[in-house]
């Protein structure tokens, strides 16, 4: 028995079909959209080639975590969030904050790899002290870290930071340039 060749032999699955009010309807857009949609789906899929699958996927991921800031406890009130820009360079914004109100931010690169606070700033409670250091070192040709190492006082105790830990990123591919208008 031979398979009729009629408009619902290539249904869609009821997820992608619409089927509201204007469904029926021939001279609407969505009657149109599913009827015509299987069709143009496959054509633009054709088109891709063999990358389809695999641009879909990088099309459904959420952004990479290496776009991500990262944010990082030092002391009790203080903090660091450092936010890369993934850049040729890996140009790192760092930003030292006390209860939330940033007192040193700096930028990190490949070309600036060493910044040393020259005096104290800070407030009542938290004070970054003269010597606070953050370093940026590579890890290899995917990773590279960003360190603090000096002192802090913080509502009275003072913490001596040696080698800790600010952030962590993977060098992302560049961000594709925007479209000329």
């Amino acid at each position: 028995m031979a398979t009729p060749c009629g408009r619902h032999a290539f249904a869609l699955p009821a997820e992608f079909r619409y089927d509201g009010p204007h469904a029926r309807d021939t001279t609407s857009t969505m009657y149109q959209l599913n009827w015509r949609g299987p069709w143009l789906a496959a054509a633009l899929l054709l088109s891709l080639g063999g990358d389809a699958p695999a641009l879909a996927r990088q099309l459904a991921e959420p952004a990479p975590a290496c776009r991500a800031p990262q944010t990082m406890a030092l002391t009790v009130n203080s903090d660091a969030i450092a936010t890369a820009t993934n850049d040729i360079n890996d140009n790192t914004q760092v930003a030292l904050r006390a209860n939330g109100t940033a007192y040193w931010t700096v930028l990190l690169s490949t070309a600036n790899i060493l910044l040393q606070l020259g005096a104290d700033r800070g407030d009542t409670i938290v004070t970054f002290q003269k010597g606070l250091t953050l370093r940026f070192q590579a890890l290899g040709p995917q990773q590279y870290q960003i360190l603090i190492d000096g002192p802090i006082l913080d509502d009275g105790t003072q913490y001596t930071l040696t080698g800790k830990v600010v952030a962590v990123f993977e060098r992302c591919p560049a961000l594709p340039a925007p479209a000329a208008q």
